[in-house]
This record gives structure tokens, sequence and C-alpha cells, in this order.
């Protein structure tokens, strides 16, 4: 039977927000990293829970005041009535960092949200930039190099870059723009090289480094 776990993140012993996972550490580490990459989507996305992480992360930097604590363990399928439960007991909404979804905190599983002015959108415009980016999705259109180029600095800058998509350089000085590419080109995994990186031998015959920002 597969299984959720229920838990609670915690400032100085006080639950402050409320989530599912199958991994309490793993989900906690993850939520450290995503405080400190404020642009990334995932903090965007919940801009009322990563704001709070950050703002305690900078009075303390080393989380010693941030813990999480599990709050009932249940069947998978019944981890979002759980979640929500816990969250309408604890008052995270009001108290908390847990952002209402739209339609109002603890909407039944299945609801849609509702239409016309009660929609939580109504009357409100996408920016631009935003409708164009998914007008390039759905059209199948590409960003340039030099803006795909800018995207791939700003995810290393803040630590969201997937270890795959960094620039890879052998020590005869050819560059290969990504560590999947390496791999595809010479038939060799992806994790071959990165141990090679890691552990400062040959692969391939050759040996690896990962290329710095501005080299």
């Amino acid at each position: 039977m597969e299984t959720r776990l229920i838990y609670g993140l915690t400032v100085e012993g006080r639950i402050m927000y409320v989530g599912q996972t199958k991994d309490i550490w793993r989900r906690f580490n993850e939520h450290i990293r995503t405080a400190k990459a404020p642009k990334s989507a995932r903090a965007v996305g919940q801009k009322k829970l990563y704001e709070a992480l950050a703002a305690c992360l900078k009075a303390d930097p080393g989380a010693a005041s941030l813990d999480a604590v599990e709050l009932e363990k249940c069947r998978a399928k019944d981890s979002n009535v759980r979640e929500r439960h816990w969250i309408r007991l604890l008052g995270m909404h009001e108290t908390g960092w847990n952002t209402p979804l739209p339609g109002g905190p603890g909407r039944e599983k299945g609801c849609s949200n509702p239409s016309g002015p009660a929609h939580y959108l109504y009357g409100k415009r996408l920016p631009k930039k935003t409708i164009d980016k998914i007008r390039a999705t759905r059209t199948g259109m590409k960003f340039g190099k030099e803006h795909g180029e800018k995207i791939r600095l700003g995810k290393i800058r803040n630590g969201t870059l997937n270890a795959s998509q960094k620039v890879v350089i052998r020590d005869d000085g050819k560059k290969y723009e990504s560590l999947t590419r390496a791999a595809t080109e010479l038939g060799c995994s992806i994790s071959a090289i990165t141990l090679a990186i890691k552990k400062q031998c040959r692969c391939k015959g050759h040996y690896w480094s990962y290329e710095k920002i501005g080299s």
C-alpha cells in the first residue's frame, strides 16, 4: 500500500506550514533550497511560504530554528483530504504559511473553480511576457540562443539548474553544451562523466570539468 506523510514545518517549535510528502527530510531540504532561490517557479508559486522561510533563513542562516515534524501517516489516496484536515485544524491559512487554493480553503476533491465573476482570475490579465511564453510553447516557437543562455545562467546562480544541463569541458578544450549532449556523443552515461568530474579521474580517456560562469 502506497503511503504519504502529513508533516508540519516548525519555527522554534511552532507549526507554521502543513504539507504532504513521501520523505519528510528530503522535502525539508527542498524547502530550504527553494527559499534560497526566490525567483524559481516554485518560490513564486508559493510566495507566502517561501518569503517567510527566506526571512527566517536571513535571521538564522544555519536554519537552527527550523524543523519538520510528522503529523500523520496515511494512504496516498487519502493524503489530500488529510492534508486539508490538518491545515484547517491548525488554522494554517489564517495564522500560518499555507496559501488558500482558488475556490477557498478546504475545497473538496473534485470540485472545480467557480466560473464568471466568482473565478479568482476574472477581470485580471496576464502580463504580456507571460502570454508570449505561453504562445511560444503552444506554437512550437523557441527562444533565441542568447535568451536561452541567460535563462541557463540564471538557473546556475539560483541553484536550480539540473546537473545534466551544465556545460562541460574536456581536458583537450572541447566543450559540450550539456552533460546529456556529451554522454550521447561519446556513448557513455551521464553518471560516468559526473563521477569523473567528482573523482578527478578519466572518462573516455579525458579529464572533465564544469564550465565556470563568465568563462
